[in-house]
């Protein structure tokens, strides 16, 4: 019986920790841009029947506790106007593809500025993630898009995902000119790369809604819910003192045990 009470204390706080890591997580990032909250759920191990009553009624007892998965809340963040032209929100569901590391990956972070980059101008996050375009409304990433010198004027319209990028004679410099907005039928099965980016897989099932649009000149903010982290947080830590008592309580009953053989 001991044996058994210190291995559900071992399973119940290493299920308790990883929720504590997650909620660290959620704190830490609560003024990362496009940040969405993260959560794991639990599950109850294998039940172990140990035969019936009298009156049909199993004798079973589930034997700890598991991390089962975790899952992210894709409810969008507040639009904060940043006024600067180059940065970019959606507003609603979907992700913009970027180019990092020659994979094509999805994002929601829309913090772009123009740098250079090989003789041509681009899109680029800090982390050196750059934005990709379509070559028509809607369509698939195509390449990243590019200007061939800087724009005198540059605006993105928020149905269409057009940029309309000119010169001082008025003349367009843009290519990929198109941003689409591409969605997930199953967001929570897309891999988290780093900095807010996301790898479609053989899970993920992506296609174009026309129901979200572009921001320009503002970001979407972190989704994090301060209060209700906090709130998780004493749970959770209460509830990893509680394993911990059951590991104390176990021990005690062992050494009550060995100590009949004196």
């Amino acid at each position: 019986m001991s044996q058994i009470m210190l291995n559900l204390g071992i399973m119940g706080m290493t299920a308790q920790s990883e929720k504590l890591e997650t909620i660290g997580n959620n704190i830490a990032n609560a003024r990362t841009t496009a940040y969405k909250s993260n959560s794991i759920s639990f599950a109850e191990e294998f039940a172990t029947r140990k035969g019936s009553s009298k009156n049909g009624v199993n004798r079973q007892f589930t034997n700890g506790v598991s991390v089962s998965g975790s899952s992210k809340d894709w409810n969008s963040g507040p639009i904060e106007n940043t006024n600067t032209q180059t940065h970019l929100a959606i507003d609603g569901a979907g992700f913009i593809a970027v180019e990092f590391k020659g994979d094509t990956l999805y994002t929601r972070a829309g913090d772009f500025s123009i740098i250079e980059d090989n003789g041509v101008f681009v899109l680029s996050r800090p982390s050196g993630a750059k934005l990709m375009g379509a070559t028509a409304q809607n369509g698939d990433p195509a390449g990243q898009v590019q200007f061939s010198q800087v724009p005198s004027s540059f605006s993105i319209d928020s149905k269409t995902g057009q940029v309309i990028a000119t010169d001082d004679n008025g003349d367009s410099i843009v290519t990929n000119g198109f941003i689409t907005i591409h969605r997930f039928a199953n967001p929570d099965a897309l891999e988290n790369i780093e900095g807010g980016m996301f790898m479609e897989n053989n899970f993920t099932s992506r296609f174009q809604d026309g129901g979200s649009s572009l921001r320009q000149g503002m970001l979407e903010a972190s989704n994090v819910d301060l209060a209700k982290q906090f709130t998780d947080l004493i749970v959770s830590q209460r509830s990893f003192s509680a394993n911990t008592r059951t590991i104390r309580t176990a021990d005690e009953m062992m050494q009550e045990v060995l100590g009949l053989k004196r």
